[in-house]
């Protein structure tokens, strides 16, 4: 699967060396989607405004209810293609800044038509900057922490 690649730091389109729009392939492709959904505010999608977490409504200026925050991001996780499952585990919460992770498994059809099953991991941090940051160890706006064959 392929999806516009998008800069690490300003979350916005990529040229590659020619000049043309750069486009990112799997795994990262699904992780970067993920992160692109977990991001999108509920009626922000002009097209299609039920998607989306609603950040405003029942997040923001809101005691943090770490459930529905999982819920809701997982359940953005599962919309992307090819994702089969998705955990969300939120490790602190201090200053309403949220810090967490995203383990997600998908699958993709090989060559030989066998499919191959992966795990990957999203770390985040949210703040009251009204954004969520995807990092990992290279402090990347997003980075995978670690990942495993099935």
């Amino acid at each position: 699967m392929q999806t516009l690649l998008l800069d690490l730091t300003t979350w916005d389109l990529v040229i590659d060396a020619n000049g043309n729009i750069a486009v990112a392939n799997d795994p990262y492709s699904i992780a970067q989607d993920i992160c692109s959904r977990v991001r999108l505010f509920l009626g922000e999608l002009w097209y299609d405004t039920t998607q989306g977490i609603d950040y405003f409504g029942q997040v923001f200026g809101k005691s943090l209810n770490t459930n529905y925050l999982k819920s809701q991001i997982k359940t953005a996780a599962l919309k992307i293609p090819n994702v089969t499952d998705a955990t969300v585990y939120i490790t602190s919460f201090i200053d309403r800044k949220v810090t967490g992770q995203i383990q997600f498994a998908y699958s993709v059809a090989t060559a030989n038509g066998a499919v191959s099953a992966q795990t990957l991991v999203i770390t985040f941090v949210g703040d009251n900057g009204l954004f969520v940051t995807f990092i990992g160890s290279n402090t990347g706006a997003v980075s995978f922490i670690g990942s495993s064959s099935s």
